[in-house]
């Protein structure tokens, strides 16, 4: 198999898939469908649709955002801007990856030099994102989730609704009682 970047120009990709092929293969996935094929084969059973739900404007409004294993400053340029936007807004961004992902450690938006979204005299220098960064080791993702399930429902028994949208939980969620129970007891190791 030859993988290479959905970004890759013609000529070169070109070039690419003329040595592949020379050696026998026509095997050229590129990251547009080894990135997104394994997220919508999941999403469509999971959801019934098989990319994102969630928009652009919705990042730009909401109060937290956890960006986990993604690289916005590299492969999706736009999503970095909205993250900016939340920012601005009072929004708090937490960045979860085993490497630090330079977009959002650092930001320069190129397409509005002289409209940063969050200082215009940080321009030049860059601002940063990420309110927290995460760096966990590959696979730490799901123990993390788990984590912070447990402690979301500790918060809400300290405080009852106060946390979760229970309403939402139980009308428009499936399996929410069994996702509680799992998450009621911290479990180490």
């Amino acid at each position: 198999m030859f993988y290479t970047s959905g970004r890759t120009p013609n000529e070169t990709a070109f070039m690419f898939q003329l040595m592949a092929r020379s050696l026998g293969t026509n095997n050229l996935p590129d990251c547009s469908n080894m990135c997104h094929e394994s997220s919508g084969t999941a999403m469509n059973p999971t959801i019934g649709i098989g990319k994102g739900t969630v928009s652009l404007e919705d990042i730009e409004n909401s109060e937290l955002i956890f960006v986990i294993g993604q690289n916005p400053g590299t492969n999706h340029p736009r999503m970095l801007g909205s993250l900016a936007k939340a920012r601005h807004r009072g929004g708090k961004v937490v960045s979860v990856n085993p490497l630090p992902e330079a977009g959002l450690m650092k930001f320069k938006d190129p397409q509005a030099p002289m409209e940063h979204p969050l200082q215009s005299h940080k321009v030049l220098t860059g601002d940063k994102i990420s309110d927290e960064y995460l760096q966990i080791k590959v696979g730490g993702d799901q123990a993390l989730l788990q984590a912070l399930g447990h402690l979301l429902l500790k918060k809400e028994e300290e405080n009852p609704r106060s946390v979760l949208d229970r309403d939402f939980l139980e009308q428009s969620t499936k399996g929410w009682e069994d996702y509680k129970a799992a998450r009621a007891e911290a479990r180490l190791g």
